[in-house]
């Protein structure tokens, strides 16, 4: 939760574009895989608990939405944001965008996995790449995102 009120706060004092330079916390957008930081894995009991939670889905939800617009895509609009600000914009965080999109599918978020998925598209007519490789094919999880064009 203190990591939402941080992205709370930078979005209200127009600095959303800050936001990609704040390390994410294991718990803002879990996924199954081995934390690189401490190891942690994320099982899915524990999804299983979270989805029932309408207060961390709520926040959960909001989180993906200021991480995209410190990317400069407004998942209310499903557009670019009208006027970003100098540091809204894509940032070449794929891995980050991997976790987000592979965290989406994984608490059942399609809708907002379908939104993100219109950003990745729209960053890619613009030329915009994505490193494909995963770190460990083995763990590989059914993800769009970052599929070849």
């Amino acid at each position: 939760q203190s990591q939402l009120r941080q992205f709370e706060l930078w979005a209200s004092q127009g600095q959303s574009g800050d936001l990609p330079r704040l390390p994410l916390r294991l718990w803002t957008f879990p996924i199954p895989f081995p934390s690189s930081q401490n190891g942690y894995r994320f099982f899915f009991a524990e999804r299983d608990e979270l989805i029932k939670d309408p207060l961390y889905m709520a926040r959960y939800r909001r989180a993906v939405e200021l991480c995209c617009l410190s990317w400069g895509w407004s998942l209310r609009t499903d557009a670019p944001v009208g006027r970003p600000t100098e540091g809204q914009r894509w940032w070449g965080w794929d891995i980050r965008l991997r976790k987000m999109g592979q965290s989406l599918l994984l608490l059942g978020q399609k809708d907002l996995f379908e939104k993100v998925q219109l950003m990745v598209d729209d960053l890619r007519t613009q030329g915009v790449t994505f490193d494909e490789r995963t770190p460990n094919p083995e763990d590989d999880f059914p993800f769009r995102l970052l599929e070849a064009a």
